[in-house]
């Protein structure tokens, strides 16, 4: 009916579009929390929703969150099931450490987001590959007992 229902509904096809990416990944992985976290990590620099287009959507949508309620709304939704699902899986890899899970899934989390901050302001600093690869060698440091599985996962 508007400019402003036609960006928030592409704002929020966008959202679809990453939410699917990231759950049918998550469903594919198996029931093994390593398998799952490594899709979920995956997912998060896959071309599909990591790419110069992409990005450039993301981050003018973000910069509207003060001004547009709505945008802020749908960002909060589709964030809180993707953090939700990050945490679960954390969780399942740690179930006798809860707060380190939350803590190791919010960090994960934050890394993550400014690795896509860095390729959207500088993309000739690195690629989504070696952003990935980088993210993969944090949680093998974080989680070593699972560091032969994150290592050779970009390798």
């Amino acid at each position: 009916k508007s400019k402003g229902g036609l960006l928030t509904e592409a704002l929020r096809d966008h959202y679809r579009k990453y939410h699917e990416n990231w759950h049918e990944r998550l469903d594919r992985a198996g029931p093994e929390p390593i398998d799952q976290l490594i899709a979920l990590i995956s997912a998060d620099f896959s071309p599909e929703v990591c790419n110069p287009d992409a990005l450039s959507i993301w981050f003018a949508f973000w910069s509207e969150q003060l001004v547009t309620p709505q945008y802020a709304d749908i960002t909060q939704e589709y964030s809180s099931l993707r953090d939700s699902a990050l945490r679960e899986v954390m969780l399942k890899l740690m179930p006798d450490a809860p707060a380190r899970a939350r803590d190791l899934a919010e960090w994960t989390d934050t890394l993550t987001d400014g690795y896509w901050q860095s390729l959207y302001l500088s993309p000739t600093s690195q690629t989504p590959e070696q952003a990935l690869e980088r993210t993969f060698d944090y949680l093998a440091t974080m989680l070593p007992e699972h560091a032969a599985r994150l290592r050779p996962a970009t390798k």
